[in-house]
C-alpha cells in the first residue's frame, strides 16, 4: 500500500490527475465463466469488490469524481432470473455502502443516478438510504449510474429544459437543479439537467474487457475526454492498469496543450504579418 501511494504521488506530481474519471466496468460475466464461478452473479460480486478497491486507488490518485456504469437500461432484457439476482445484489451492496466506515472516513458522497423509477422499490430505498447517509460529503463523489443510457438522459434533460422556460427545472432522479432554464436552452442549461450535474465533464473514460465502444455511456459528458480501452476484465483490474490509463491521459492532455499553443502561436504570427 505504501508503494502504491508513493507511485501514485509521483505520477500526480509528474502530470496531474483527472478530476473526473468514468469507468465502464465490463467483463463480470466473462470473468465468472473463465474462472468457473457458480453463476454470472458471482462475477458481479467480484466486480463490486473491485469497485471498492478502485475507490481507494482514486483517492491515492486524487481523483475527485468517479462515475461508474453499473447497470444499463438495456440490461433489463436479460433473463428474469439474472435481472432479479442483479437487483438483489444491488440492494445488498447499496445497503452495505450506506454503513461502510471507510466510505464515511474518506467523505465520499454517493449518488445513484439514472431512470430510478425502473428499479424495484427495495433497490430505490437502498439507493435513497446511501445518498442520504453521504449527502453532506464534498471531498469525493461516486456516481453509480443505474439503470442508465445516455440517450434517455439527454432526451429527459432536453424535454425538461424545453418545458420549464418559466419555472425551475426539476429532475426525476437524484439530481436537484436550482436554476431556471430560461426560454432559450443552451449548452449550460442542458448540462445542469444531466444526472451527473454539478460534476465537471469527464476527463478520462476507461472501459475494461477489450470492447472498444461507449455503449451509450456519458456520451455528452465525455465528448472531450481521453478514451482508454483495456483488455483486462473488470474484476481482474489492477492498480497498475488504472495507473497506466492515467499516464495515457497525461500524455493526451500534454499533446492537446502543445497543439493549442502551436495553433495560437501561428495565429499570433499571422496577425503580426497582416
Amino acid at each position: 500500500m505504501a508503494l502504491r501511494r508513493l507511485v501514485a504521488w509521483l505520477v500526480r506530481l509528474a502530470g496531474g490527475a483527472p478530476n473526473h474519471l468514468a469507468l465502464i466496468m465490463d467483463g463480470n460475466r466473462r470473468y465468472a465463466r473463465m474462472h468457473g464461478l457458480a453463476s454470472a452473479v458471482d462475477g458481479h460480486q467480484r466486480g463490486f469488490a473491485k469497485l471498492i478497491e478502485a475507490l481507494e486507488w482514486c483517492r491515492d490518485l486524487d481523483v475527485k469524481v468517479l462515475t461508474v456504469y453499473a447497470f444499463s437500461s438495456e440490461n433489463f432484457r436479460r433473463s428474469h432470473a439474472e435481472v432479479d439476482a442483479l437487483m438483489k445484489l444491488a440492494e445488498t451492496k447499496l445497503s452495505q455502502l450506506a454503513s461502510d466506515e471507510s466510505l464515511h472516513k474518506r467523505e465520499v458522497r454517493v449518488r445513484v443516478c439514472g431512470e430510478l423509477h425502473l428499479l424495484p422499490s427495495e433497490v430505490r430505498r437502498a439507493a435513497d438510504a446511501v445518498m442520504r447517509a453521504t449527502e453532506k460529503y464534498e471531498r469525493h463523489t461516486l456516481n453509480i449510474m443505474m439503470p442508465y443510457t445516455s440517450r434517455e438522459e439527454l432526451w429527459s434533460a432536453a424535454r425538461r429544459c424545453a418545458t420549464s422556460s418559466s419555472s425551475s427545472c426539476t429532475s426525476s432522479s437524484s439530481l436537484s437543479v436550482p436554476d431556471e432554464c430560461g426560454e432559450e436552452s443552451s449548452d449550460a442549461d442542458l448540462s445542469r439537467l444531466l444526472y451527473t450535474a454539478p460534476n465537471p465533464p469527464v476527463d478520462l473514460l476507461v472501459r475494461t474487457s477489450g470492447e472498444n465502444r461507449l455503449s451509450d455511456f456519458l456520451t455528452y459528458q465525455a465528448s472531450d475526454a481521453a478514451l482508454v480501452f483495456l483488455d483486462v476484465l473488470w474484476p481482474a483490474l489492477t492498480f497498475w492498469d488504472l495507473l497506466s490509463s492515467v499516464v495515457r491521459w497525461q500524455a493526451f492532455s500534454a499533446q492537446r496543450r502543445w497543439t493549442q499553443f502551436y495553433q495560437n502561436s501561428n495565429v499570433v504570427a499571422t496577425a503580426k504579418k497582416l
